[in-house]
């Protein structure tokens, strides 16, 4: 039986025949991705899990998240190009479930013994350089959702894309943010730096962006144009010198978007500061509030 209580991703039926996920070649509405995660928990047998997700920018890998949370189990999101890792997080924390894209295993009988607020472990790389796991509970997921869907003011009308890796927290934040909100996201495993992912962003007219530093320098160094649609992009995962945000701010003032300056971490389970676009002339060094 579903987690009625569980705030996050609990009720996309809500939104019904909206589109949820959409790839290049594939489709979920909000009602198809509820079903889709609650078939998959089901295949995981009774009890609550502790699933590793050897995560993709895919429509599985994002099925399975939403699966883990919806019902009340514990997700550990690694990299799937990763296999020494995923291999070392599997020996060393024990999960039940182990799923990969097109694969689910079971790995043992029963969970470890988990704290009942324990939603997801990502990994961040801490300031010594070894990826380590954070701990967030249902709650911590709740709080930052809420409040990135308020600052950013998104709704069902928005469409995101998979700028970013789905098992890093910003990347994993836009993901829910906007299933939350009854938004869409464009699923890819391509790059920015590849056209096919800005062939795909046009034709689904995505409205936000999501990106590191590197990622916008990406952008400018193939000389890629970002899609007219567009009506805010966020700057988040590292700090961007004043002059890089400088020309951010000006293309978008030429073409229509906002530029959303933020700053979050792991442990925060997200973004959790932002400079308000209308303050970025004045505070293009700071973090925000």
């Amino acid at each position: 039986m579903r987690h009625v209580d569980l705030p996050i991703l609990g009720n996309l039926e809500r939104f019904g025949d909206a589109p949820a996920l959409l790839s290049k070649d594939a489709s979920l509405t909000h009602a198809e991705l509820a079903e889709a995660a609650d078939e998959v928990a089901g295949s995981w047998g009774a009890g609550r899990h502790l699933v590793l997700i050897a995560c993709t920018n895919s429509i599985e890998s994002i099925v399975a998240l939403v699966a883990t949370l919806r019902h009340g189990h514990a997700a550990i999101m690694v990299p799937a190009a990763s296999d020494e890792l995923v291999e070392h997080i599997a020996e060393v924390h024990q999960p039940d479930i182990l799923v990969t894209e097109g694969a689910v295993r079971v790995l043992a009988d029963s969970a470890p013994a988990m704290h009942p607020d324990l939603a997801l472990l990502l990994l961040t790389s801490g300031t010594t350089g070894s990826s380590k796991l954070v701990r967030l509970s249902r709650r911590n997921l709740s709080s930052v959702v809420a409040s990135i869907r308020e600052y950013l003011a998104i709704t069902a009308a928005d469409r995101a894309i998979t700028s970013l890796p789905l098992c890093f927290s910003y990347g994993l934040s836009v993901v829910t943010t906007h299933l939350e909100s009854g938004a869409s996201i464009v699923v890819t495993g391509d790059s920015a730096a590849d056209p096919c992912f800005w062939e795909l962003a046009a034709e689904k007219r995505i409205t936000s962006m999501a990106g590191v530093p590197y990622t916008f320098e990406l952008i400018d160094h193939g000389g890629f144009e970002l899609p007219d649609s567009l009506r805010y992009v966020t700057i988040a995962g590292g700090r961007s010198s004043v002059e890089a945000v400088g020309r951010r701010v000006d293309q978008g003032r030429e073409t229509g978007f906002e530029v959303v300056l933020m700053y979050g971490a792991t442990e925060a389970s997200a973004r959790m500061t932002y400079v308000p676009p209308a303050m970025l002339d004045s505070a293009m060094d700071a973090i925000g509030q």
